[in-house]
């Protein structure tokens, strides 16, 4: 059964699930090429169709393979764009990925949110995989309290989601209760962060941003640690 649950919003209902699929891409799609609306309409279509299919009988296998993916903030998406939520305000967004095959591949609205449990399930199991991740990573002091962390086959910049865990294993590190930090994710493979400034590595940063592969932002952004747990909290109550 297909009907529109809301303004904005297609509910597909099927023997074992309900999805709701938000339709505002469409929306913004066929109001800037009005001309191409039968072939914008048909294309959503066709991708949700294939999407559904491709989702029978898979979803318990691919649970376990889910990571969150730190993206630049994109405020005109496309119809193919995938799922992602806002991480501090309009700077950042947060995916999910599904490592598959030696691949990452990115998780439509409709993957997400069709996953046993829907998408609480998905974030819960994407922060799970990524919390074992961190315990094999090596934090490395670059200078007096500056740290990178980078591999770049991974996805070190989610590590950005642990920062108040990952600096429990820094030793000489203070209190992170109420600590103010600046970090910067320049691409998917390296993290940078520090419990005081970042100014001294910047010119570091925006390189690796300019040559590295999978450039994610040049910006040094601050935050604090309870803005992080604050995040990855609700991140999977919503």
């Amino acid at each position: 059964v297909c009907r529109r649950n809301s303004d904005g919003v297609l509910r597909i209902e099927e023997a074992n699930r309900v999805i709701d699929i938000t339709l505002m891409n469409l929306y913004n799609e066929i109001a800037q090429y009005p001309e191409q609306k039968p072939l914008l309409i048909q294309d959503f279509v066709d991708r949700v169709c294939q999407q559904l299919k491709n989702n029978q009988g898979t979803q318990e296998d691919t649970t376990q393979m889910l990571y969150p993916r730190v993206l630049a903030h994109n405020s005109n998406k496309a119809i193919s764009h995938p799922w992602t939520q806002s991480f501090l305000g309009k700077h950042l967004e947060i995916a999910i990925v599904i490592h598959k095959e030696g691949r990452l591949q990115f998780l439509s609205p409709i993957q997400v949110v069709s996953f046993p449990g829907g998408l609480k399930e998905a974030k819960r199991q994407a922060l799970k995989n990524l919390s074992t991740f961190a315990e094999q990573v090596d934090v490395v002091s670059v200078a007096p309290n500056i740290w990178r962390v980078h591999h770049p086959e991974v996805l070190t910049s989610s590590l950005v989601l642990l920062l108040d865990r990952l600096l429990l294993s820094v030793p000489s590190v203070p209190s992170v209760s109420t600590k103010n930090i600046q970090f910067a994710v320049p691409n998917r493979g390296t993290l940078w962060f520090s419990t005081d400034t970042l100014v001294s590595v910047e010119q570091h940063i925006f390189q690796e941003f300019t040559d590295g592969s999978h450039s994610i932002a040049s910006s040094v952004f601050q935050t604090t640690f309870e803005s992080i747990r604050h995040f990855r909290q609700s991140w999977t109550e919503q």
